[in-house]
C-alpha cells in the first residue's frame, strides 16, 4: 500500500497531464532542431564566402580543406564582412580587408610614423578614427565591430582611407563621373 501510494503521490511521466509534457517536450526538440539548421547554414555560409573571397584574393585553392585553405578565424571574418558590405562592396572590402590584416582580426600595426597603432580586420586607427567610430581598442579586434565601424567609414569616405585601395585600383572605380 505505501508503494502505491508513493508511486501515485509524485509526479512522473505515467501520470502527468498527456498534453502538458508532450508540448513541452515538443518545443524543446523544435528549439533545438531550429539551432541546428542555423548552425548548419551558418557553416555552409562560411564555406562559400571562403570560397568566394579566395576567387576574389586569386589566392591558391585548397580544395580538400574545408574553407579553401582559410582558416576558421579568417572565414568568421569574411562572414562579417558580407554582412556588413552587402554583396555589392563585398569584393572589394574583402580586398581591402585582406591586403590591410591578411583577414586576420586579430591584427596589429604599430609602424606609423605618427605612433598611432591600427587594430583587427580593417586596421582602423586609434588616433581619431577608432574614437570618431565609438570603437575601444578591445572592440576593435572584434570583427562585427570592426567591418560595421569600416563599414560607417566607407559610407562616409569611400576606400580612401585606406592605404590598401591603391593596390587593387578601387578608388578610381568610386570616384564621381562628370
Amino acid at each position: 500500500m505505501i508503494v502505491l501510494l508513493t508511486f501515485f503521490s509524485f509526479m512522473s511521466p505515467f501520470n502527468a497531464p498527456i498534453g502538458l509534457v508532450s508540448a513541452e517536450a515538443l518545443e524543446i526538440e523544435v528549439a533545438k532542431a531550429t539551432k541546428k539548421l542555423e548552425k548548419i547554414e551558418y557553416q555552409k555560409m562560411r564555406v562559400s564566402l571562403a570560397r568566394e573571397a579566395v576567387t576574389i584574393l586569386k589566392l591558391k585553392k585548397a580544395p580538400n580543406k574545408m574553407y579553401s585553405g582559410l582558416s576558421a578565424n579568417q572565414t568568421t571574418a569574411i562572414v562579417e564582412i558580407h554582412k556588413a558590405f552587402g554583396p555589392e562592396h563585398f569584393t572589394d572590402a574583402v580586398r581591402i580587408a585582406y591586403c590591410e590584416s591578411r583577414l586576420d582580426p586579430g591584427a596589429v600595426n604599430r609602424a606609423n610614423r605618427n605612433k598611432t597603432v591600427d587594430r583587427g580586420l580593417f586596421q582602423l586607427n586609434d588616433g581619431g578614427t577608432m574614437q570618431r567610430l565609438g570603437v575601444t581598442a578591445k572592440e576593435a579586434f572584434n570583427p562585427k565591430i570592426n567591418a560595421a565601424a569600416a563599414k560607417i567609414l566607407f559610407e562616409d569616405r569611400g576606400w580612401q582611407p585606406w592605404s590598401c585601395q591603391h593596390v587593387y585600383g578601387i578608388l578610381d572605380k568610386y570616384k564621381k563621373k562628370p
